[in-house]
């Protein structure tokens, strides 16, 4: 049976996230894992010779070894929730080429930092980077490697971008969801009273 929904997005707490002017590297946020598919943002930095930063659990140690000696790329496995907000801060803009994605935080939290996204074209975080946040690419090291490139000529406003992510804090969240649940139990409510009403007549 088909029913009316309403999606809540999973939130994030958007106060304390900020914005800093960009130094000269990218960001990558995950687990190395092939489905977030951190190889094709290695390699598209490689090409660009553009200072990649990974953190996140360094699950692949075989990609470790193969570009940990590249100066370019910098695996800094798990870090604190502290330095995760500074190099967000910081960062030019961050690489999330994960392949069909549900949702994905990371891209929020990017947008929260007044920080661009290039995306691959699968999944939800293309949707929330529409080409006016970032880039969307097909996720291959060639498309991401294009996306920096082009990136280098656009102009973001962080604030604007900032200003987006907001819809995703979690008083928003917070808000929605007592709304929906108030809703919910009035609907409920009325029929739990209609049912009353039929079983008394009878």
């Amino acid at each position: 049976m088909k029913r009316k929904s309403e999606v809540l997005y999973p939130p994030i707490e958007v106060k304390k996230y900020r914005n800093k002017p960009s130094e000269d590297f990218f960001l990558f946020i995950g687990r190395l894992w092939q489905e977030k598919n951190p190889e094709s943002a290695i390699k598209a930095c490689i090409a660009t010779k553009k200072h990649l930063i990974l953190i996140g659990d360094k699950s692949d140690k075989k990609l470790v070894k193969k570009y940990g000696s590249n100066s370019l790329i910098e695996f800094k496995g798990r870090v604190s929730e502290q330095e995760k907000i500074e190099l967000l801060a910081s960062c030019k803009a961050v690489i999330y080429p994960a392949i069909a994605e549900d949702f994905g935080i990371v891209p929020i939290e990017a947008l929260a930092s007044g920080k661009p996204v290039i995306c691959s074209n699968t999944g939800f975080p293309p949707i929330v980077v529409a080409n006016e946040r970032g880039m969307i690419t097909d996720g291959t090291a060639y498309g991401i490697q294009e996306a920096i490139i082009e990136m280098e000529n656009k102009d973001y406003e962080p604030d604007e971008l900032m200003s987006f992510a907001e819809r995703f804090d979690f008083e928003n969240f917070k808000r929605k969801l007592i709304f929906f649940l108030n809703i919910f139990m009035a609907d409920f409510q009325k029929k739990f009273e209609g049912e009353e009403c039929k079983n008394g007549n009878k």
